[in-house]
């Protein structure tokens, strides 16, 4: 008889958020200004995550699923597969908003993937990231606000519901 052992794996806890958001990004070298807003519920596993959003009344509009190695975009009409999660939002949004650092962002901290300095000194406040400022003023209202300067102008409003 052969017996053999199988080492249990690391599993990942799954982690999820839920809220509204709006994102609106500039007009910019002839593309046209692009808005969107939506109800989201964002779940990562490590590096993978899935991003669904709804309308108002919980049509479900579009659900993009990405990992290390590829990002699909679904909607009702159709399926779009992309290189990654990068490629994926600027097609949809006509820039490349990072959407997995959103995650950390949305809940007042920095992503552990890349530096940050801290607003006016205090992380409280909230900070610059990746040519992002997150400003966590009303935080404590479950609102976070992503803005990028640079042209195209991006900003990102997320209101998480407990």
């Amino acid at each position: 008889m052969v017996s053999c052992t199988v080492m249990p794996t690391a599993k990942v806890a799954e982690q999820s958020l839920s809220g509204r958001m709006s994102v609106r990004v500039a007009a910019h070298q002839g593309n046209p200004k692009r808005t969107l807003s939506a109800l989201f519920e964002l779940r990562r596993s490590g590096e993978s995550g899935e991003l669904d959003l709804s309308t108002p009344l919980g049509t479900l509009m579009a659900t993009a699923r990405w990992s290390p190695l590829y990002a699909t975009l679904v909607t009702p009409q159709d399926q779009r597969n992309y290189t990654n999660i990068s490629t994926l939002s600027e097609d949809v949004l006509g820039y490349s908003i990072p959407i997995q650092a959103l995650f950390d962002w949305s809940l007042g901290r920095p992503w552990p993937q890349a530096s940050a300095d801290p607003l006016g000194g205090n992380f409280e406040a909230g900070f610059e990231q990746m040519g992002w400022r997150i400003d966590l003023s009303r935080f404590q209202q479950n609102i976070v606000v992503v803005h990028r300067d640079a042209a195209p102008e991006v900003q990102v409003f997320v209101q998480l519901i407990p």
